[in-house]
């Protein structure tokens, strides 16, 4: 045999082999792996979920928020002197000490200069030839002092109340005075105040009109709050009460701009007013805790209808629907709120479990 015929053997019995491979080894292989993939998926939708439960956990919730209060602050309210001459012997406030009707400011020559929250200053003595107006106001400041002066009219009633009162600041001879002399009185722009420092002091010379004597504390013009970056303030439309909470300081609270709702920010001015800061840390919360229940997120099924419920383990294996609402929740969490107990156990796997069942 020549080798050229040897090399034409050597070549057909490869070809063959591979036609063999081709046409039975590989159909056969592929036979053989294709059962095995489909026994692997039989076996797989064999199996059936079992149902996981998890423990529920009754909590009080604040819903606190992390934020910045920013604040404008002007000037505070100013009390000045009437037409005063002497010298001042005695300080009756200091800084802090609350103003009111009748309150004893200042000592000038021995007698008492005391807060008069009038709707305007007396500029002139005030006798029984005076307006109407002006007896009938001081009538009405008299009785403030608790002093009995009834009417808007001048009567024996309005001299009598004049002349106790000039008798309790230390006025001489006040049993014989026979009219109001508005150098008593210091005139107060408001009702009820507070002192932030005192511009006089004893030993000097009296102020002269229009020079201060009490300056009142620094009063907010501006606050506003903003929550902490990444947090979200509360839907103030909602009608919860809610409370800003800074230092030891607690404000009810119904919007970001403080001012503009009506908030009581006098006792925040009180307590930041010495060094008027622009800005102070604090929280937003609920002023009331509200009850509810931590559940795990994947326990919170919402129907077809919409209707949000979990599920509880019930006797012989049983799911028993509870409608709830979800509120917000903590990472892996949610808060709801339904007729639930401590002692329930709710479906954790409701995708796998539950996904098609009514909340109803």
């Amino acid at each position: 045999m020549t080798r050229r015929n040897a090399r034409g053997r050597t070549r057909g019995d490869i070809l063959a082999w591979l036609l063999i491979v081709l046409l039975f080894v590989a159909p056969l292989a592929s036979l053989i792996v294709g059962m095995i993939l489909l026994a692997g998926e039989e076996d797989k939708r064999s199996v059936v979920a079992e149902p996981v439960f998890a423990t529920i956990t009754e909590a009080e919730f604040v819903d606190a928020v992390e934020v910045t209060v920013a604040m404008g602050w002007s000037p505070g309210v100013t009390v000045k002197a009437p037409s005063w001459s002497g010298l001042v012997t005695e300080i009756g406030v200091a800084p802090g000490d609350a103003i009111s009707a009748g309150t004893k400011l200042i000592r000038v020559d021995g007698v008492w200069r005391v807060a008069a929250p009038t709707s305007t200053p007396f500029y002139s003595p005030v006798t029984k030839a005076s307006s109407k107006s002006d007896v009938a106001m001081l009538n009405s400041l008299l009785r403030s002092f608790g002093l009995d002066a009834p009417g808007d009219s001048w009567k024996s009633t309005t001299l009598s109340a004049i002349r106790q009162f000039a008798l309790d600041i230390g006025v001489p001879d006040a049993r014989s005075v026979e009219a109001w002399d508005p150098a008593w009185v210091l005139w107060t722009p408001f009702s009820e105040g507070t002192v932030g420092s005192v511009a006089v002091s004893t030993g000097q010379a009296a102020p002269s009109m229009g020079e201060d004597v009490i300056v009142g504390p620094p009063q907010l013009a501006s606050a506003s709050i903003t929550a902490k970056e990444g947090l979200t303030l509360p839907s103030w439309e909602e009608g919860d009460q809610w409370v800003l909470r800074t230092g030891d300081i607690s404000i009810p609270v119904q919007s970001t701009d403080l001012v503009a709702s009506g908030a009581d920010l006098s006792t925040l001015a009180r307590a930041l007013g010495s060094t008027e800061p622009e800005e102070a840390q604090g929280v937003v919360e609920r002023e009331v805790p509200i009850q509810g229940w931590q559940v795990p997120v994947s326990a919170v099924h919402t129907d077809v209808s919409g209707a949000l419920c979990v599920f509880r383990g019930g006797a012989s294996g049983r799911l028993d629907p509870v409608v709830v609402e979800a509120q917000r929740g903590t990472i892996g969490t949610t808060r709801v709120f339904g007729e639930l107990k401590a002692t329930d156990q709710v479906l954790v796997n409701v995708s796998e479990i539950a996904r098609s069942e009514s909340c109803g």
